[in-house]
């Protein structure tokens, strides 16, 4: 017969006794801890955790029963082996007390100890087998659990969705039948075109949460780090919040731009599309669940390479037994009956996801009633800002730009150029921007990203509202030679890419001079 597959720690302080149990102990296991005292015997057991132990009764300093008790302590379970030179009663019956699972006069007769060993390991091999067993049950109960609530979750998800889905395409439907109508007045169709463009936006928005969320999961999503100055960048998403407070806030919230004047040309490196995304979810849930009180947004220097940012609202709280659920995908907390449920619940494991590719985290602080913070980390971002030397060439600190450009990166690029020269505003698309026009008429230029889908009504439109303002086209290449005449009858000028500093500053320097 082999070995048995156990190890065996044997303790005895009788050197020559100890080396002949370790030598025929390895005849019959397959591990074989030693040890000459009981203060050993724990350290060893602590770092090997062996499934039987064997130990001599009579010892200096700790005797066996000491230390079985001790070890007993650390693992209840552990198989035990007394050796003794006594036949004394109180010595077997305290073994037996302590739970000792055999106990051998010296001396010992090793087959009779190989036996013990092999009925121990026995049941030892037993007690593995239902405690396995046991184990695979509870797992595979913990994954029915999980996957029946995945699946309760997906069901109200995909119900969620469905009603998300149906609500704006019933509107546009309906209104878009209305619209046919003859009877209806001019202000009356504007009204209609107005609510059938709105359920349209909000249509596009849930297919690009659906589609991101997707693309996260399936982690084909890429980052595209730059430097940038992070007090223009928040300043200048103010107008884009803003127009998510209109959208979706029946009440007057005011947001606030917690600005960080010391750090005032703080540069980082980042994705500033990606953070802006975080933003954009974290604010637009913020104007969902805020009803009185206001919303602020900013961020604080934690070290000095690590940048935690913020978005603080005094709507109605969350509790903690949601403030972890709410960033897994399905789940959003159940609401009062008074509050009206919208969204599909993927806006926060969108950002916990983005956050996490950035190198974050991201969690919240709230009190049911007494609003929430979202606080996401991002560490080591910082950079220092390089001087440049031809920063002050053109400046024009009284003048004011609109740049309505679609890629992020693209303005980001415009916006390196034009920081600290001028006030800059950035809206990336055009139905914002005639909505930020209309309310901010004191715009000195507007450079817009134009596309032939731009079309001449849009830009006399645009121009109307700020007569004085000029306007200049951002073209990709080869659009200027394909619709020359388009871009000199409605533009005062244009700049094709890739967009050059030089160009740039030449440009505007001719209408702001």
């Amino acid at each position: 017969m082999g070995k048995y597959k156990l190890s065996v720690l044997i303790v005895e302080d009788d050197k020559l006794s100890l080396f002949m149990y370790t030598e025929f102990l390895k005849s019959v296991v397959s591990e074989v801890y030693s040890a000459s005292n009981g203060f050993d015997g724990i350290r060893i057991f602590r770092k090997y955790k062996p499934d039987i132990v064997i130990t001599d009764i009579m010892m200096p300093r700790m005797d066996g029963l000491e230390m079985i008790k001790k070890i007993k302590d650390i693992d209840p379970g552990v198989k035990a082996i007394m050796i003794s030179g006594h036949s004394d009663a109180d010595y077997f019956i305290r073994s037996i007390d302590l739970g000792v699972d055999a106990y051998l006069l010296k001396p010992v007769d090793n087959q009779k100890l190989k036996r013990k060993i092999g009925d121990l390991g026995e049941n030892i091999m037993l007690s593995n087998k239902v405690a396995e067993k046991e184990r695979a049950e509870k797992i595979l109960i913990k994954a029915k659990e999980k996957a029946e609530e995945a699946d309760q979750l997906k069901g109200v998800f995909l119900a969620n969705i469905s009603h998300e889905i149906q609500t704006p395409i019933k509107a546009i439907i309906s209104f878009s039948n209305l619209l046919k109508s003859n009877v209806q007045d001019e202000k009356r169709r504007e009204e209609l075109i107005s609510i059938i463009e709105s359920n349209s936006n909000s249509l596009l928005n849930l297919t690009n949460d659906i589609l991101e969320f997707t693309r996260l999961q399936s982690k084909t999503v890429k980052l595209f780090n730059i430097s940038f100055e992070l007090n223009l960048f928040l300043k200048e998403m103010y107008p884009v919040f803003e127009s998510l407070r209109r959208r979706q806030s029946e009440n007057s919230i005011p947001l606030r731009f917690a600005n960080n004047d010391d750090t005032d040309q703080l540069m980082i490196s980042s994705d500033p599309s990606r953070l802006r995304q975080v933003f954009t979810n974290l604010i637009s849930n913020a104007f969902k669940f805020t009803h009185k009180g206001y919303i602020e947004y900013g961020y604080k220097l934690k070290k000095r390479n690590d940048v935690v940012f913020f978005v603080k609202d005094t709507g109605l709280g969350i509790s903690r037994d949601y403030q972890k659920k709410i960033f897994e995908r399905f789940i959003q907390e159940p609401n009062p009956t008074s509050v009206k449920r919208e969204g599909t619940g993927l806006g926060l494991p969108i950002s916990r996801s983005l956050v996490s590719m950035l190198g974050g985290k991201i969690w919240v602080e709230s009190e049911p009633g007494e609003g929430s913070t979202f606080w996401f980390e991002l560490p080591g971002i910082v950079l220092r800002k390089e001087k440049d030397a031809a920063e002050k060439l053109y400046e024009w600190k009284d003048r004011e730009v609109l740049i309505i450009e679609d890629e992020i990166r693209s303005y980001i690029s415009i916006e390196e150029v034009l920081k600290n020269r001028l006030r800059i505003n950035y809206i990336d698309n055009p139905e914002q921007a005639m909505e930020f026009c209309t309310a901010n008429k004191a715009m000195d230029l507007c450079l817009i990203k134009w596309h032939p889908d731009i079309k001449a009504e849009y830009l006399r439109e645009l121009r109307k509202l700020n007569s004085s303002s000029k306007i200049i086209a951002l073209l990709d290449r080869g659009l200027k030679s394909q619709h020359k005449d388009f871009i000199n009858k409605h533009f005062d000028d244009s700049i094709v890419k890739p967009y050059k500093r030089e160009k740039i500053l030449k440009t505007l320097d001719k209408f702001l001079a």
